[in-house]
């Protein structure tokens, strides 16, 4: 799904922190 995508985005050429903002933005979502 689009999350899988960003999150392998993310850890390709993003740093630690945005991953960790990222899983707390889909947790979030998720939860809804």
């Amino acid at each position: 799904d689009i999350w899988n995508r960003f999150l392998e985005f993310e850890s390709n050429i993003g740093d630690l922190a945005s991953i960790v903002k990222v899983e707390k933005r889909r947790s979030a979502v998720l939860e809804k």
